[in-house]
């Protein structure tokens, strides 16, 4: 999905008690134990986080934290897109125990106020799965739009993420 861009993108209020904060030194073994605790990505440990995160843009790393443990996350990577520069918006995860509170679209939306402010003339993109309806709503939502043609089976999965998601009542295009 590539970001259109929202010209009023608001951050939101945190419920009490949860922070928005940057990367500080020694968040790895947090970040693997929530990327592994929400279970969306597989096993995590410190050589895949290192692997998977080449490209991070460190001062673009967000964390909510609540009570000393980091509940959700997302980042800012330096990658190509199809061999032209651009930023991925990745690994947006949230732990499943902190739901219903927008931590997702908090990280999401701090995240693209730091991508928009360095991208230059650059693509703001993300990856996501056709299963993480939640997850597209809120992309869809804060202006990111699929691609429906890097690849032939993308029209017909959009169509389906599409027809799931007018059956769950959540907005689409």
């Amino acid at each position: 999905m590539r970001y259109q861009g929202v010209s009023d993108l608001v951050e939101m209020p945190l419920p009490p008690g949860y922070e928005l904060r940057p990367l500080r030194e020694g968040d790895q073994q947090g970040w693997v134990a929530l990327l592994n605790e929400s279970g969306a990505f597989g096993e995590w440990d410190y050589e895949r986080l290192e692997r998977e995160t080449h490209g991070l843009i460190r001062s673009a790393q967000f964390f909510v934290e609540h009570d000393g443990e980091l509940v959700a996350a997302t980042g800012v990577l330096d990658r190509p897109l199809r061999h032209e520069p651009a930023l991925e918006i990745g690994w947006v995860v949230r732990a499943p125990n902190h739901t219903g509170m927008n931590l997702g679209r908090v990280v999401v939306v701090r995240a693209l106020h730091e991508a928009t402010r360095i991208a230059d003339a650059r693509t703001v993109y993300l990856y996501t799965d056709d299963h993480r309806l939640t997850a597209i709503a809120l992309y869809l939502d804060i202006g990111f739009v699929p691609d429906l043609v890097a690849h032939r089976s993308y029209k017909s999965r959009w169509q389906a993420v599409f027809a799931a998601l007018d059956r769950r009542g959540a907005p689409s295009p």
